[in-house]
């Protein structure tokens, strides 16, 4: 309809929806009836989808009479980052399609496939756990609130005959450390993690218990570059050692990576400088924030084709004489805290 979306969480403080209201412009508000009882005092229209239904029942069924450019806004995520502001990170239509389209040929979605939503709505994730699914033509299923043990959840991944799982790598460190006695649904071709930093411990048990069966893929990527931006196959890797270094991998399609030192000079395989990453997938920038988007936004400096920006992570990386990154932590002092 040539809109964008901003995903609130229920859960979220008053004070965080009402400033992502605000500095969004958000100028419709849509929920359902039991969630809006929860929401905080609005000053935009509001429609349920439930409670309108009716009314929304008589409007026209045809498609909106609107061409949507590219460039225009798709969505934009809040994410706090560093300093606890929270700050809208603005991505476009042809970045999630470009981000998309490379997922369907890396995670290898087929319409036979059926992906389960574990993210928050609010949540980039959601969106890779959404859109390359449906335009795959596969099945999208969400997971319930109360599964108490992670032998439920496998019951439950087994019922709903699941093939592709996308977890946080802290909820699948713990899977792991649980799942000695847990034997995997038949389904489950393809494990995939992210949000932080995984423990080659977890990966080296995780490849001796279900290696053979269950691919597992490693994904790093900031909200600003949509999503993902590199992934790394574990299952290709050996780990033997306790303290080898789990990798993130390589860029996905249409994606580029640098690692450079304070200069913005490529640092040598093995030296440690800042991740900058380029590509398709780079958002606009942040929701009125000039300074900050050239900040972390900037020029870049060995300009290939269409690539003529660069976002600056803040990560520390190296690259791995196989050409893979390896993340070593951050250059601030951010913490995260439930992902």
């Amino acid at each position: 309809a040539g809109g964008a979306y901003v995903p609130l969480d229920p859960a979220y403080p008053d004070d965080r929806i009402r400033h992502m209201l605000t500095d969004s412009q958000a100028s419709v508000f849509i929920t359902c009836k039991d969630l809006l009882e929860q929401a905080p005092r609005l000053t935009v229209p509001v429609i349920c989808l439930d409670a309108d239904a009716p009314e929304i029942a008589i409007e026209s069924e045809d498609n909106p009479g609107r061409l949507i450019d590219p460039a225009n806004l798709a969505y934009i995520i809040y994410t706090s980052g560093s300093t606890g502001q929270p700050k809208g990170v603005m991505i476009s239509h042809h970045a999630l399609l470009s981000h998309n389209q490379a997922i369907i040929h890396n995670y290898g979605l087929q319409p036979q496939d059926r992906v389960l939503h574990f993210a928050s709505i609010s949540f980039d994730v959601a969106a890779e756990e959404i859109y390359p699914t449906l335009l795959s033509g596969a099945t999208i299923v969400i997971r319930p609130k109360m599964l108490h043990s992670f032998d439920a959840f496998c019951r439950w991944v087994e019922e709903q005959q699941l093939t592709v799982l996308n977890l946080p790598t802290a909820y699948w460190h713990e899977w792991v450390s649980d799942s000695s006695q847990v034997s995997l649904p038949p389904t489950l071709r393809l494990v995939v993690i992210g949000t932080e930093k995984a423990l080659p411990e977890h990966v080296a048990s995780w490849e001796k218990l279900y290696g053979v069966q269950v691919n597992l893929k490693n994904a790093y990527g900031p909200t600003e570059t949509t999503i993902t931006a590199t992934v790394c196959d574990l299952k290709s890797l050996l780990f033997q050692s306790p303290s080898q270094a789990v990798s993130i991998g390589k860029p996905i399609a249409n994606a580029c990576v640098y690692v450079l030192d304070t200069n913005l000079h490529p640092v040598p395989v093995g030296v440690t400088g800042e991740l900058f990453i380029g590509g398709d997938g780079l958002a606009r920038g942040y929701v009125a924030a000039p300074d900050l988007t050239a900040e972390k936004f900037i020029p870049n400096p060995f300009a290939v084709g269409t690539i003529y920006r660069l976002y600056r992570t803040g990560d520390r990386m190296r690259f791995l004489p196989d050409g893979n990154l390896e993340f070593l932590g951050r250059d601030d002092e951010q913490v995260k805290i439930r992902g």
